[in-house]
């Protein structure tokens, strides 16, 4: 049995993160702005922590067809770790779905950001993920 829980974006803030601003999206991608009012500063601070602890946490990567797909280290990052930062995330980006699957018998956990044509170019940029994980990340 799988549990699911799938979360459409309504905002997502990138300010503290480097976010460009003024990208023109090519004409098949869909345009993805960030809201910077979107998280107060202790938000934003908690946003930044839980950025590192799941870059942390990320034992593999999948390309999917319009998105990643990040397996997760759940003694280095909790599940309800995992959800509140999409509870952050989701404050400021209108264009991502973010879907946590929790697989039977304590199998794998995996986080999925997807979206539009270009978000996987977002992620990569503006998020640091979708990159091939290091040696260490993958020896894991």
């Amino acid at each position: 049995m799988r549990v699911r829980i799938s979360v459409v974006a309504v905002l997502f803030q990138h300010a503290a993160a480097g976010c460009s601003k003024g990208r023109q999206p090519a004409a098949e991608e869909e345009a993805f702005f960030c809201n910077v009012k979107g998280l107060t500063s202790a938000q934003r601070a908690r946003h930044q922590e839980l950025t590192r602890l799941l870059r942390g946490a990320v034992l593999e990567q999948r390309e999917l067809d319009d998105g990643y797909g990040f397996r997760i280290a759940t003694d280095r990052m909790d599940l309800s770790q995992v959800a509140e930062w999409a509870v952050l995330e989701r404050r400021c980006c209108p264009f991502f779905t973010f879907t946590m699957e929790l697989e039977r018998r304590e199998g794998p956990t995996w986080l999925r950001l997807t979206g539009a044509p270009g978000v996987k170019a977002f992620i990569r940029s503006e998020l640091g993920m979708g990159r091939e994980l290091s040696a260490s990340a993958a020896a894991r």
